[in-house]
C-alpha cells in the first residue's frame, strides 16, 4: 500500500518554502509503477520542482520523497488533491487512490515594524545551511552545517533538532548552542545514516531560541544528497566495530563530540591495514543504553566521549531528560563482566576517570583513560592518533603509545602524560 505526505516548514506569505512529497510502501509486498501528480490549490505557486512523480519500485517499509519549490501568494487554510494516483501491488493489481486530500496552512509573516520605523531596531534574521553536501550510503557519517547571524540583534540560547530519511528515529538528534551574536555564525552536527533511500533526501530542521527574552522557533526544511550504496568489502577480510557512546548533558560545558566522532572516522577510512575498522555512535547516551548496544553490537572497542570525575572518578551520561548522571564504576564493570565478554578495549576519553577504569580494568584486556582534567582539543588529537595507528595494523598498546607521542608533539605543556593505560591482569 502506497501512502503520500506532505511536510513542509513554515508556509508564510511571499516567501519562498520547501515542500516536501513523501511517498511510502506501508504494506508487506514491493510495490511497482507507482504514479502521483500532485494540484496545489490557487493560493500556492509551484516555482521548482516536478509535480508529476513517477517511482518505478518501491520494496515494503521504504520511502521516495520529492522536493518542491513553492511560494504562498495569500493567508489560507487550503487542501492540495491528486486527480492521478496509482500503483501497482504486490499481486500486480492497479490500485488507484481517488480521495487524497492533504491539508495546507499559510500565514502572513511577522510584522518588521511600522514603515519608517528607526533604522537601529533590532532585526532578527539568520541563515542555517548544510556544510556536507553528501553522505554515504549505508553508512554513518556527521551532517554538518551553520547557523549565521545576519541581523541586528543576539540569539540567545539556540537548540537545533533534526530528523528525516537519513536520521534514524532511534537517534535523539538535538544539539545545544550557544548564542549566535549578530554577524558572526557557529557550527552544528548531526549524525547521520541512509541505509533506506538514496538521491537528494531532505533533513528537517526545527531551531529555537531567545530573542529580546521571547522564545522563538523555527521549522526549516534543507536537502543532501546521498551516494548510491558502496561496493562490500573483499571475501575474506576481517571486519571490528568500535562503538562509540557520546554524552553531552545540557547542564555541563558542551563538548565537541561530534568532532571527535569525525576525526575518528576519517582516520579509520584512511587505513590500509588489513582489518576493516567500522564505527557505530551511540548518541545522548543513557544508562540503557549501554547495555542495549553492548548485547546488540557486540564491538571490539568500546569508545565513550564525554565528562567525567566525581563522584568515584567515573564517567557522566545523561538521563531521560538531558542532565548529567554519573555512573557507578562498580555498576559499568560488572555490566562488562555480563555483557562486554567480547571487548578488548575500553576507552574513556573524559577527564580524571581513573576510578573507573581501574574497575573495568578486572573485566576487559586494556582500559584507557584519562588520569586528570584534559582540554578538548587534546582529546580529540588523543583519538585521531591513536585510531589511526589502528587503521594501521598496530596493536592496541602500541597504538596508545604511538597517540601519546602525537600528543607531546601537538600540545602544549603536560598533556601527553593524562592519558592512562591499565592491562588486566592474570
Amino acid at each position: 500500500m502506497i501512502e503520500v505526505t506532505l511536510r513542509s516548514a513554515e508556509l508564510l506569505v511571499g516567501e519562498d518554502a520547501d515542500l516536501v512529497v513523501q511517498l511510502a510502501n506501508t504494506g508487506p509486498g514491493t510495490c511497482t509503477h507507482i504514479f502521483f501528480t500532485l494540484t496545489l490549490p490557487g493560493e500556492i505557486m509551484l516555482l521548482h520542482g516536478q509535480d508529476e512523480i513517477e517511482v518505478e519500485r518501491l520494496e515494503p517499509g521504504k520511502t521516495a520523497t520529492r522536493i518542491l519549490r513553492v511560494r504562498p501568494l495569500r493567508a489560507a487554510r487550503c487542501q492540495a488533491t491528486s486527480e492521478n494516483f496509482s500503483y501497482r501491488d504486490r499481486y500486480g493489481k492497479t490500485r488507484r487512490v481517488t480521495d487524497f486530500r492533504a491539508e495546507l496552512v499559510t500565514a502572513v509573516p511577522e510584522r518588521r515594524g511600522p514603515a519608517g520605523a528607526h533604522p537601529s531596531t533590532p532585526k532578527v534574521a539568520f541563515t542555517v545551511d548544510l556544510v556536507t553536501a553528501e553522505l554515504p550510503y549505508g553508512e554513518w557519517a556527521l551532517l554538518e552545517g551553520r547557523i549565521t547571524n545576519s541581523g541586528t540583534t543576539e540569539l540567545e540560547n539556540v537548540e537545533l533538532s533534526a530528523s528525516g530519511p537519513a536520521i534514524p528515529d532511534e537517534w535523539r538528534q538535538r544539539t545545544r548552542l550557544r548564542s549566535v551574536p549578530p554577524a558572526s555564525s557557529v557550527p552544528f552536527g548531526f549524525f547521520a545514516c541512509a541505509d533506506g533511500a538514496a538521491g537528494r533526501l531532505p533533513v528537517f530542521l526545527h531551531l529555537s531560541f531567545v530573542d529580546r527574552a521571547r522564545r522563538c522557533t523555527r521549522a526549516l526544511v534543507r536537502e543532501v544528497r546521498v551516494a548510491k550504496e558502496s561496493q562490500p568489502s573483499p571475501s575474506g577480510q576481517k571486519e571490528s566495530v568500535v562503538l562509540f557512546f557520546a554524552a553531552n548533558p545540557v547542564d555541563a560545558e558542551p563538548l565537541r563530540t561530534g568532532r571527535e566522532f569525525m576525526v575518528i572516522e576519517r582516520a579509520l577510512e584512511n587505513g590500509r591495514g588489513e582489518t576493516i575498522i567500522k564505527i557505530r555512535p551511540s548518541l545522548a547516551t543513557r544508562v540503557k543504553d549501554i547495555s542495549r548496544e553492548l548485547l546488540q553490537v557486540k564491538p571490539w572497542i568500546v569508545h565513550f566521549a564525554g565528562h567525567g570525575g566525581e563522584p568515584g572518578e567515573s564517567l557522566a551520561v545523561e538521563d531521560e531528560h538531558g542532565y548529567a548522571r554519573v555512573v557507578p564504576p562498580g555498576g559499568l564493570a560488572s555490566l562488562f563482566e555480563i555483557a562486554g565478554k567480547g571487548v578488548e578495549c575500553v576507552i574513556i576519553n573524559a577527564c580524571s576517570t581513573t576510578g573507573l577504569a581501574q574497575a573495568l580494568s578486572e573485566h576487559v584486556d586494556y582500559v584507557i583513560a584519562m588520569s586528570q582534567p584534559i582540554y578538548d582539543r587534546d582529546a580529540i588529537e588523543f583519538s585521531r592518533a591513536f585510531y589511526q595507528a589502528l587503521a594501521a595494523d598496530h596493536p592496541i598498546r602500541s597504538a596508545f603509545e604511538l597517540a601519546k607521542a602525537e600528543l607531546e608533539m601537538l600540545s602544549d605543556g603536560g598533556a601527553y602524560e593524562i592519558p592512562l593505560f591499565l592491562a588486566r591482569q592474570g
